[in-house]
């Protein structure tokens, strides 16, 4: 895949994540699922079967929100506190 110019972005189980600019992902996501069934017929013998989910924009998941705001606030602070103590 990466050979032919598609970023992988990184692994999660069995799933792969991708980025790619929007007049690319298709392409890309072809690309992947070509190298999927390659591999799957040089492995076991026939074409692995591949689902893809094209996201935009940024995911957000519900569940996560609170965490994410807390860490944002944290980051935030820090930030704060490190740019006072530079200036004392």
């Amino acid at each position: 895949m990466v050979d032919r110019g598609v970023a992988l972005g990184t692994t999660v189980h069995d799933a792969i994540f991708l980025e790619a600019l929007a007049a690319e992902i298709e392409e890309h996501v072809c690309i992947a699922q070509e190298r999927f069934a390659e591999a799957g017929m040089e492995i076991v013998g026939y074409p692995m079967p591949s689902d893809a989910y094209i996201f935009s924009g940024r995911f957000e998941d519900d569940d996560g929100e609170a965490g994410w705001n807390t860490m944002l606030d944290f980051l935030g602070r820090a930030e704060r506190e490190s740019i006072e103590r530079r200036l004392t």
